[in-house]
């Protein structure tokens, strides 16, 4: 019983603002979008490209598919609120295809949730230690909402067992919307007593489910867990970086069998003296901010970085894509 308008992702990439316009062109009330659109739009479209949108009309818009940051929701509302954008709207979730395909939404009349944790005691000890935003280390996790209805979640250790609250485990889903299978596969992925394994990690504190990374994506050095998505963040903010492309990974180097982290940003700067500023200020920040070094970064031409048509990253291809070329060399 809705009216509803379909945007290319090849369109948006062309021209982002595109979206926005769609919105107010047709009094749109209902629209999402995955993390990097939210990005995009707040950082990198001009003003010009602006002119004359309303986007008053706009009451819901879902924010997933990718790590949600505190500060691209901040970003967004400041830049938009002239445009008629309501404080509201933004609305962080959590959902899977295998879930068809929200999971958790952040109700309509609530503003979105931010968890201030002591990022050390996440990384050591997977405990979501409450913090101060003004003491070192802290870092802020986004709310991803609360289980809609007919639908179960639940945080498990390795075993299977509901961790407590604030503790990170794999995330379960359960529920009259999750699927029976995958086509083709005669081994079900489901547990006995209906369960799904995301393969995403996370914590809850009350109802709200906090996601934190994909636990095969997991980096795991000196004991220490890190999650790529918070190196990626940073180094997206470089000077000359192209938004949305920095991959972050590892490799164990077998001469010294030490795990190393491998960043990989795409960059249309060929100046050989800017690219190599571009490395030093990535690393800089990245130990500055999240206190990581970096072992290798990479700088990629426009395209090379593999994403999924929905513009999520396809990080393990990239992985695949990199040890493939450093072999070959």
């Amino acid at each position: 019983g809705c009216d509803l308008h379909l945007i290319p992702t090849e369109s948006f990439i062309r021209n982002p603002a595109v979206w926005l316009k769609t919105i107010s062109d047709a009094r749109a009330t209902l629209s999402p979008a995955p993390t990097f659109a939210y990005d995009l739009l707040a950082a990198r479209v001009s003003e010009a490209r602006l002119e004359g949108i309303d986007l008053s009309s706009w009451r819901y818009a879902w924010v997933g598919a990718e790590p949600i940051f505190p500060k691209t929701l901040q970003k967004f509302n400041e830049r938009f609120a002239r445009y008629g954008l309501r404080e509201t709207t933004l609305k962080p979730c959590y959902g899977l295809a295998e879930a068809t395909l929200a999971v958790t939404l952040t109700p309509l009349a609530d503003s979105y949730k931010v968890a201030w944790i002591n990022r050390d005691a996440l990384r050591e000890d997977g405990f979501a230690e409450a913090a101060a935003p003004a003491v070192p280390n802290a870092v802020p996790i986004t709310g991803c909402g609360v289980p809609i209805d007919e639908t179960e979640v639940r945080i498990a250790d390795e075993s299977g067992c509901e961790t407590e609250e604030r503790r990170q485990g794999r995330i379960l889903v359960r529920g009259a919307s999750v699927m029976e299978g995958y086509l083709g596969n005669v081994k079900s992925p489901i547990s006995a007593d209906g369960w799904l394994d995301t393969g995403d990690l996370g914590f809850r504190i009350g109802r709200e489910i906090y996601i934190t990374g994909r636990a095969k994506d997991l980096i795991i050095r000196g004991g220490v867990n890190i999650h790529p998505q918070e190196i990626e963040k940073i180094a997206d903010q470089a000077e000359d970086v192209r938004m949305g492309t920095a991959t972050a990974f590892s490799r164990v180097r077998h001469e010294t069998g030490r795990e190393e982290i491998v960043l990989i940003v795409e960059t249309r700067q060929k100046d050989e003296a800017a690219r190599q500023k571009i490395v030093e200020e990535i690393r800089r920040a990245v130990v500055e901010t999240a206190g990581i070094q970096l072992d290798r970064i990479e700088l990629a031409a426009p395209g090379t970085v593999p994403k999924t048509t929905s513009g999520k990253i396809q990080r393990g291809l990239c992985r695949e894509n990199f040890l493939k070329n450093l072999n070959g060399n």
